[in-house]
């Protein structure tokens, strides 16, 4: 009886402490995705990828004090929350929007980073600000998960301006919709369309956005020491500028977070 009393006292009793106990940090990231960029859905997979890869380091030295005590469990999208809920892994980095919805489900960070619904269209085109494209037609890439569909619709109901939606399977078919005037813009997520656009330059974004979002790591409900001690990170990177030169290292859009 008095060993079990010992034994209960000096165990970890919180997430944090039982993170420095086992001597790793346990991430759910994004899959590597096939190696091929031009084939992958999302073209900005890999470098947002990479930038939460750094981010994942950077907090795996703050906690365990060398970037290398990290464990990354790669799992499908659908099921990383999940994970985390039910404690198969520490926190989830994988561009996970904070809204009410998963608030519900999970605690978030301070917000890495900044994005939302932006507006691509080709490098000649005046269109500049949402309500230009009034009565238009604009064309929205479909996604297997956070298809942003149903979001531009209610936007542009919202706004009142009539905007036929049409949509694509293929970043590349809507973009050669565009090209042939079918289309006045692309609506799709701000790093996404980024990424695209770099490497195509004869497209560009709009300057005004359809909506703003912001992205923080995911943890547990409950674990409120981790969680003081990832916003502690962010806000470090985040004074210090690192942000900013990871997300030009990855080649991401770096919009100012709180």
């Amino acid at each position: 009886m008095a060993a079990l009393v010992l034994w209960t006292a000096l165990a970890p009793s919180s997430t944090l402490e039982q993170i420095r106990a086992r001597g790793r940090l346990i991430v759910s990231v994004k899959n590597e995705g096939v190696p091929q960029p031009a084939l992958h859905r999302d073209p900005a997979h890999f470098q947002k990828r990479g930038f939460e890869l750094e981010l994942a380091r950077a907090i795996a030295s703050r906690v365990l004090g060398a970037p290398d005590r990290l464990e990354l469990r790669q799992m499908p999208r659908r099921e990383r929350l999940e994970s985390l809920v039910s404690g198969k892994v520490d926190l989830v980095i994988s561009m996970i929007a904070i809204t009410p919805e998963s608030s519900q489900q999970v605690s978030f960070s301070v917000p890495y980073f900044s994005g939302g619904l932006a507006l691509m269209v080709t490098k000649d085109s005046k269109l500049q600000a949402v309500e230009e494209l009034r009565g238009g037609r604009a064309g929205i890439v479909r996604a297997h998960a956070n298809d942003p569909t149903a979001e531009a619709r209610r936007i542009f109901d919202q706004r009142k301006l009539g905007v036929t939606l049409e949509g694509f399977d293929r970043i590349e078919d809507a973009s050669a919709a565009l090209r042939a005037g079918r289309l006045r813009a692309v609506v799709g997520q701000l790093a996404n369309l980024d990424g695209w656009v770099q490497a195509h330059p004869d497209l560009r974004l709009a300057n005004e956005m359809l909506s703003h979002q912001e992205f923080g790591v995911a943890v547990r409900k409950g674990d409120d020491d981790l969680r003081a001690l990832v916003d502690e990170v962010i806000r470090g990177l985040a004074r210090r500028g690192e942000l900013q030169r990871m997300a030009r290292k990855w080649q991401l859009p770096y919009r100012l977070v709180r």
